[in-house]
């Protein structure tokens, strides 16, 4: 066996010669490979080609279903081996089939949301693919117009225990796409990259996981033809994909069981349609959300009168600027949900109407955590929550006490996934909107997010879903900024649910708004999870203020997207770092507003001593962010047309070049795909994410592109697919139109609110013929 082609036999641990051994296994020391991202990841104790793990006892095939039976013949070396598996193939139509292995004698637990959409009946008539199982236990799904494998797994190489399950399918090329999120880039490596799927709180700067778990994958057969696949398992566990260079992948969850979902596009976009249909298509923002937002936290003076300052500022700078927020400063000095501190800010409600007044709307941060140190009968959120028995348990049954921003030194949390959650959050909402009339909510600190890493008492010792027989290696434990998994919900342990629970809270929160305003309701969340694109957006979270950051951010909104979460972005000028306003933070933030004024959900925050909106940072970033935003909202209807096209159809609206021009191998090159992206089929964003840029070298496609601002529309460039040099001002970043579409357009205004009495303009933009 090659080194590439490795299955790790002690992925938990290092282990020597003799126990890998005694597990039937090879056993190489210092083994050589090429270009491993990090070779700690290289199995030195490995499967041999002939494992005698799992047993085909028998094979039953009917109408559009196959049917496993395996046996293990060999511990596997992890605790509590399921003896007997049953894996049931199920052909859903022509393009899409799901891999279900369950245990035969046990119910196992499986996540409640989403709710996947399965065809009532399958559907299958001419497949474009072939599906086998030998006796000898290889299965295959293979594309029968190219002969490839889509997957293709040895069976007898299964691991399924109770808290630990490998399954490794290799890839038909190296190009892959996904897996998320993780502080890697959008471009996945297949050279030993590991990434953990754990929704946790971590800065920035931290490799590994970040706030959402995204266990699909997008994989591009062949880039001359754009023939693509892609894989989604469905296991809310935290978990390890591991990436290969045979090309293949591992996927080692935790728990659960293995419910994959295997679609054949046939191209990129086909992919993702066919993924987010399953999962849940994305609700439509209103369409004031995709103006511009602002928000500062930790801004000091805390005082209303010095958000008022910035909020005025901003708008006789002549910013179109749609949406105020405020992160935890407007609390009591607590930090307590739903309430004012009426001394620093004393006419918050009378302002925020104000904004109503002038166009504008209001966003304030709500966190789930819930201060259960008032007196009794002084803070209603923390009584109402006894009262109806809805505050998340500890493995005893008690209130699970843990720690974030309040002042008390305490937390507790509403357990969402609780039948009584929604009435419960929905009161909390009714209560405080009658002190500030709210527009929508900012569900921060969601993963669940606790500085304790424990309760105030600690984990259950020698308990195994504190220490459970593997732990996904981006991790320090399971429990890192977040609570014990023996925590308890409604809808299980925090050992299974924990990555649902931002899901959940968005659910509840998207219900309360609903009910308070009697509008579309408008949500964004940092925590995320598969189908969560119906209840809400989302925010990059805690991002550095450096290029790097703003690099990533890009991948990072693609990824969202093939995730069926259209509304998201970073934060503008990024949330943490460098304080100074000197020429290098200006340049930086120049820029990153001309890549932010394209982000489907457009904010700039931060939590820096200074001020980080546009006026505060000088000329060069008022000018930028100016010309930058115009462009935007001149294009606001077409963007609100892609979103349209995202809740009817799962279409992406934030898209890689190779969505557009799958035939195109240029599209695939890391300096596109990870650089340049398309809103829709018609707009294209060339921005700069390096210091000292005055000129760049943008890949245009074969077609006809017309550069275009605001202000203009420049001469037609017909291209054969070629890079062009454009100059790149630092107050200008090269937008471009597509030739062969129709866009509507208005006329820029302050608000999306003024801008909704003008009339439409139709840009016809000509290709070629």
């Amino acid at each position: 066996i090659s080194v590439d082609q490795r299955i790790d036999c002690a992925p938990e641990k290092a282990i020597n010669k003799t126990e890998c051994t005694a597990r039937k296994c090879c056993f190489v020391e210092n083994s050589q490979t090429t270009g491993a991202n990090d070779k700690k990841y290289v199995p030195t104790c490995f499967m041999p080609t002939v494992y005698p793990g799992y047993k085909v006892k028998g094979i039953i095939r009917e109408y559009a279903h196959l049917i496993v039976n395996l046996e293990r013949q060999t511990p596997s070396g992890f605790p509590n081996d399921i003896k007997s598996v049953f894996l049931e193939i199920t052909l859903l139509d022509n393009l899409s089939l799901r891999l279900r292995f369950t245990d035969t004698n046990n119910k196992r637990y499986e996540p409640p949301i989403p709710q996947i959409n399965l065809p009532d009946f399958p559907a299958v008539y001419d497949p474009v693919y072939i599906v086998d199982v030998t006796q000898e236990g290889l299965l295959t799904i293979q594309r029968k117009s190219t002969k490839k494998f889509i997957f293709q797994t040895d069976l007898t190489k299964l691991i399924y225990s109770d808290q630990f399950i490998q399954l490794k399918s290799t890839l038909p090329s190296p190009q892959i796409y996904g897996l998320g999120e993780n502080k890697a880039n959008f471009t996945k490596s297949t050279q030993w990259e590991l990434l953990t799927l754990f929704n946790i709180d971590r800065p920035g700067h931290s490799p590994g996981p970040r706030y959402g778990s995204h266990p699909f994958h997008l994989n591009i057969e062949d880039v001359n033809t754009g023939t693509s696949n892609g894989v989604f398992l469905l296991n809310s566990n935290a978990m390890d994909i591991l990436l290969q260079p045979e090309p293949a992948i591992t996927y080692r969850p935790i728990g659960g069981i293995l419910d994959m979902f295997v679609f054949l596009g046939p191209k990129p976009d086909d992919v993702v349609r066919q993924y987010v249909h399953l999962i849940g298509l994305p609700e439509l923002p209103p369409f004031w959300a995709l103006g511009y937002h602002q928000c500062r936290c930790c801004t000091e003076p805390h005082t209303l009168a010095n958000q008022k300052v910035i909020t005025e500022r901003t708008i006789s700078a002549g910013i179109p600027f749609d949406v105020q927020w405020n992160a935890k400063e407007y609390m009591e000095p607590t930090f307590d949900d739903f309430t004012v501190d009426q001394k620093r800010f004393g006419g918050f409600g009378d302002w925020v109407r104000h904004l109503h007044d002038i166009g504008m709307h209001y966003v304030p941060i709500i966190d789930p955590g819930i201060d259960p140190g008032q007196k009794a009968g002084q803070y209603a959120p923390y009584d109402d929550g006894v009262s109806m028995d809805i505050f998340i348990k500890n493995s005893t049954g008690g209130l699970f006490i843990g720690k974030t921003w309040q002042t008390t030194g305490k937390t507790v949390w509403p357990d969402f996934s609780h039948p009584g959650s929604i009435k419960y959050w929905t009161k909390q909402y009714q209560d405080f909107h009658k002190q500030v009339p709210i527009d929508g909510s900012w569900n921060d600190m969601n993963e669940i997010s606790n500085f304790l890493s424990a309760s105030i008492y600690g984990c259950p010792a020698n308990n195994s879903l504190e220490t459970p027989p593997y732990v996904p290696k981006q991790l320090q434990k399971l429990q890192e900024m977040t609570l014990c998994m023996s925590a308890k919900h409604y809808a299980g342990l925090q050992y299974d649910v924990h990555n649902l629970y931002g899901f959940y809270m968005a659910i509840a929160t998207d219900e309360a708004l609903k009910t308070v305003r009697n509008k579309r309701p408008f949500v964004i969340s940092r925590a995320t999870s598969p189908g969560q694109g119906k209840y809400s957006g989302h925010w990059d979270g805690d991002t550095d203020t450096t290029y790097e950051e703003l690099q990533w951010t890009i991948g990072s909104m693609l990824d969202k997207n093939m995730f069926g979460i259209p509304l998201v972005g970073g934060d503008i000028c990024g949330f943490q770092g460098n304080s100074e306003n000197n020429t290098h933070s200006q340049e930086l933030c120049a820029r990153w507003f001309e890549v932010g004024a394209f982000y489907p959900f457009s904010r700039n925050h931060n939590m820096k001593k200074m001020d980080q909106d546009p006026v505060a940072l000088g000329t060069m970033v008022t000018r930028a962010a100016k010309n930058a935003l115009s462009t935007r909202y001149t294009l606001l209807p077409y963007l609100y047309t892609l979103f349209y096209h995202a809740k009817t159809n799962g279409d992406t609206v934030s898209r890689p070049l190779f969505f557009e021009y799958p035939a195109d191998k240029h599209t695939y090159e890391r300096t596109v795909a990870e650089t340049q992206f398309m809103w829709g089929s018609a707009f294209m964003v060339a921005p700069v994410t390096q210091p000292n840029i005055t000129k760049i070298k943008a890949y245009l496609p074969q077609g006809v592109w017309y550069p275009f601002s605001h202000s203009k529309v420049g001469k037609p460039i017909a291209s054969t697919g070629e890079y062009v040099e454009f100059a790149a001002p630092v107050d200008e970043v090269n937008t471009f139109l597509r030739g062969g579409n129709v866009v509507p357009r208005l006329p820029v205004r302050q608000t999306t609110t003024a801008m909704r009495t003008e009339k439409f303009t139709l840009m016809v933009v000509p290709d070629v013929k």
